[in-house]
């Protein structure tokens, strides 16, 4: 795979797709040329030029004038968030007010949530209480042993080369 190649793959930011319209409106540069000095392809080059057409661009008008419209990214398809505002705002109340009830789980929250008409998972609930710097749950005393504990038993155990077998030899009897 050539640089060039390479470089076309990456997205092109607004601005990069303004320097195009403006080089290749206001200079007699070709598309090649222009590929050349901007870093992208020739064919993206002309992609985003006739994409700023359609888009209302006029070439021939001076000064230049370059709307974002003319350059913004296209809406993209695909599944629409569940964590919305709205969403996060409900999941730090419902964990508030039952913050002085007592403890209430994730899937709890979740639940009260659902039914309020905002299906979450709560998996989300606990991403939001995580993201928003809430505690789930008060911290809770371990049991069993302390670090101290652990240390100090740590030390009183001998190390495996300290343990010796004594091998009988060829000539003793078991």
């Amino acid at each position: 795979m050539s640089a060039t190649n390479a470089i076309s793959r990456e997205k092109s930011d607004e601005a990069m797709r303004g320097a195009v319209l403006a080089l290749k409106a206001s200079t007699a540069w070709s598309s090649t040329e222009i590929s050349a000095v901007l870093g992208l392809s020739v064919r993206q080059v002309n992609r985003i030029y006739s994409r700023s057409l359609k888009n209302g661009f006029d070439p021939s008008v001076r000064p230049l004038q370059i709307n974002n419209s003319f350059v913004s990214d296209r809406p993209r398809s695909g599944r629409p968030k569940k964590r919305t505002e709205e969403v996060e705002q409900a999941i730090a109340e419902s964990f508030e007010r039952d913050s002085r009830n007592g403890e209430r789980s994730c899937a709890d929250i979740a639940a009260e949530i659902t039914q309020a008409g905002h299906p979450v998972s709560s998996t989300t609930v606990w991403k939001v209480l995580k993201d928003t710097g809430l505690r789930k749950s008060k911290p809770i005393k371990k049991r069993g042993p302390r670090t101290k504990m652990k240390e100090s038993a740590a030390e009183s155990v001998p190390s495996p080369n300290a343990l010796a077998v004594e091998r009988p030899e060829e000539g003793d009897s078991v």
